[in-house]
């Protein structure tokens, strides 16, 4: 059976989910684990975001190109 990966479990496995990391497992190892390109390239958007914000207590999609330009 194919199993769809989608961004929340990549989130969650990227924050240390238990759950997430099961479910990986499962799908990477006793079934077919499938993404796609769109799910990747969200997965990288929300990870970045959030890390952004965590980091620099700005929200906002602006906070990065804001450090970057402060730096400048």
């Amino acid at each position: 059976m194919r199993i769809f990966i989608d961004t929340s479990v990549f989130i969650r496995h990227y924050y240390g989910s238990n759950k997430a990391v099961r479910i990986l497992d499962y799908a990477l190892n006793e079934e077919e684990a499938i993404t796609s390109p769109n799910v990747i390239e969200e997965t990288f958007f929300k990870l970045l975001y959030m890390e952004t914000e965590r980091i620099f207590g700005k929200t906002g999609k602006y906070a990065l190109k804001d450090k970057f330009r402060k730096e400048k």
